[in-house]
């Protein structure tokens, strides 16, 4: 068994607690004091330590002390430290909550700019993921709260409670309850034994027992309302007779309405053949109609087709023409600027040659001393002058008269060109003239009638003759076959028949009705024990979960001292429910005074202990509310209610 105790715990500004020191005892150790002397902080200050959580299991709680005005302190590191001993090896934890105070550049003052956690272990500094595994490998967290607070186990969820327990009770076979069982209950084992929960089970039952019920309960009703609506015997004779005599009669009736369709019938051919000749007719007609109308639009298309070929040749000349006209207007607006330009190179050439020389005298005169240059000097620098003055006229001169030369060749090709334009438009209008005159001696369109073309054509007038006279004929009234009174007493015939038919089906309805009730009693029997069946193999199941009870609950209850646990519970129909109470002398545990709470918990505790093999310090809160504590193998620290206004240590 793994054994955990603690040597020492040291706490600084911890929760109200500004420094603190205890060494504790091997086996007992009592932490004395009046109320708000930080016994319970001890406890707090163990369980952060290890976890990060208070005693109660909160992980959100203040830890930093308040000062005088309520606030808490600033600049102060909150620290637990702890040696334990840990089978015999021992072993140093340390935890810090540290404020961090900054001091921003540019800034004469610190700022707050949040907390961080540090860890030791053995006094190497540790990340919080390696601090944490390290403790779990001390011991797992959930079992550490089992069996280091005698209260903790009975605060957690009754299916928590259950799980733990069954957990320590371990497995229950079907073959040991089984054992338990008187006989009968093999079938019900055998279903069992093939993976099917019991609770599953007793649900189908019941599930197939409410239906069963229910079907019993609708039989006498369905029964007596069979019985209700039997109706009286007939006379099947009289009746079978009734109907031969109305079913001659409807076939008499089928003859007549006979005979007057085959007479409609051959009516209905003759009036088919006129439509027949009168529609071939139509089509002739129709057909002589459509040759002539094509025929004449023929002769209508040929001259159309002339007169668009006139219009297509009168369109491209106008096209040519237009082009020729829009070059031609083009070539003279070029012709025109360029005249212009050479007409203003003519100015620029005549104002250049009367450009002349003309000295400036400042030119002479040294800008230093502001005296005038020697003669000589002076003929030198005009040679010069005009030297270049002469050179930039000729210059400019030549180049007024190359472009003027480019100018009157570009004019020269330009008038040429407009005169072969001039031809072309002269050789255009000419056949364009020609095609317009043509177009206006065409003889105007004809409005096309082949009806009156046709007027003077003696086969289409015959054939339209012939059409006359075959649609007087078929337009001719003709006298209906009415069958509208056959028919009517066809019906009424039919619905006498139907009724006759009706009431030979009331016998053969009896018969079945009396089969149907015998079904339903059958049915009624084969129920009863169905239902039978099921009410024994529910009490045999019902046999089966109170030996299940009794067995997990024994197993269990063989684990403790002084508590018991009750794991079931009967409801009112007797069907047994999960729960898990804890019970001090047959007292559930909420009912019971403090101080059997407290050793029902180390009862708990030591059955918790030997289960996981494991062994922790147990803090005992209010202790004082305890005479005797029953025996405990583990490290207890009781935390002890007295008048004494500073902790004390026993």
């Amino acid at each position: 068994m793994k054994t955990l105790r603690i040597k020492s715990i040291s706490l600084r500004n911890f929760k109200g607690a500004k420094e603190i020191d205890i060494s504790f005892n091997k086996d007992n150790t009592n932490i004395c004091g009046d109320n708000a002397t930080f016994k319970t902080t001890i406890f707090d200050a163990f369980t952060w330590l290890l976890f990060g959580k208070d005693s109660a299991d909160r992980q959100e709680f203040d830890i930093i002390p308040l000062d005088s005005n309520n606030k808490p302190l600033e600049k102060v590191d909150n620290e637990v430290s702890a040696i334990l001993d840990e089978d015999g090896a021992e072993l140093t934890l340390r935890r810090v909550h540290h404020q961090k105070w900054v001091k921003r550049r540019g800034s004469t003052e610190v700022e707050y700019v949040g907390n961080e956690t540090l860890f030791y272990y053995n006094g190497v500094p540790q990340k919080a993921s390696e601090y944490k595994q390290k403790i779990e490998s001390i011991m797992n967290e959930s079992v550490f709260k089992l069996v280091t607070n005698p209260l903790y186990f009975n605060t957690l969820p009754w299916q928590n409670r259950r799980e733990v327990l069954t957990d320590m009770a371990g497995g229950v076979t079907i073959e040991e309850i089984g054992a338990r069982l008187n006989g009968g209950a093999d079938s019900l084992l055998g279903i069992l034994t093939k993976g099917k929960p019991v609770e599953e089970y007793q649900r189908e039952i019941s599930a197939r027992k409410k239906k069963i019920n229910d079907d019993l309960g609708d039989i006498p009703t369905r029964i007596d309302e069979i019985n209700r609506f039997i109706p009286e015997a007939v006379d099947a004779k009289s009746i079978q007779k009734q109907i031969e005599e109305k079913q001659n009669a409807l076939d008499e009736l089928d003859q007549q309405i006979a005979d007057v369709r085959k007479q409609s019938e051959a009516e209905d051919a003759d009036y088919r053949s006129l439509r027949d000749s009168l529609n071939k007719l139509k089509d002739q007609a129709e057909e002589i109609r459509r040759t002539r109308e094509k025929e004449l639009n023929h002769a209508v298309f040929a001259q159309n087709e002339s007169i668009n070929q006139i219009n297509l040749r009168i369109g491209e000349l106008q096209r040519q023409v237009e082009s020729a006209e829009r070059q031609k207007d083009f070539e003279l607006k070029g012709l025109e600027a360029d005249q212009k330009t050479i007409e203003t190179l003519r100015q620029e050439w005549t104002e250049e040659n009367g450009r002349r020389l003309i000295f400036d005298e400042d030119k002479f005169i040294c800008p230093t001393c502001k005296r005038e240059y020697e003669a000589e000097d002076i003929n030198t620098m005009k040679q010069e002058m005009t030297s270049s003055f002469m050179a930039d006229k000729k210059k400019k001169l030549e180049g007024i008269d190359l472009k003027g030369s480019e100018l009157k060749g570009r004019i020269e090709l330009v008038q040429n060109k407009i005169k072969e334009l001039d031809g072309q438009l002269t050789t255009l209008k000419f056949p364009l003239s020609e095609a317009e005159a043509s177009l206006k001696a065409q003889p105007e369109e004809q409005p096309i009638d082949p009806d009156k073309d046709l007027e003077g054509n003696l086969n289409y007038q015959d054939i339209l003759e012939s059409i006359k006279e075959l649609e007087e004929k078929v337009n001719t009234p003709r006298e209906s076959m009415d069958i509208t009174s056959h028919s009517e007493m066809k019906r009424t015939i039919n619905a006498v028949l139907d009724d006759l038919k009706k009431q030979l089906t009331i016998n053969e309805s009896r018969q079945k009705s009396f089969e149907r009730i015998e079904e339903l009693k059958k049915q009624e029997k084969d129920l009863s024990q169905q239902l039978a069946d099921l009410e024994k193999t529910e009490l045999t199941i019902m046999e089966f979960i109170k030996a299940r009870t009794d067995l997990i609950e024994s197993r269990i209850n063989d684990k403790f001292s002084m508590v018991r646990f009750k794991m079931f519970e009967q409801q009112i129909n007797r069907v047994e429910i999960e729960t898990c109470q804890t019970l001090i002398d047959g007292v559930p545990f909420p009912d019971a005074n403090n101080g059997a709470k407290i050793n029902a918990g180390l009862d708990i505790i030591n059955a918790l202990s030997s289960h996981y093999e494991v062994s922790a310090p147990i803090f005992i809160d209010n202790k004082e509310s305890v005479n005797e504590l029953i025996p405990c193998e583990s490290q207890l620290i009781n935390l002890v209610v007295t008048k004494d206004k500073a902790l004390i240590l026993t």
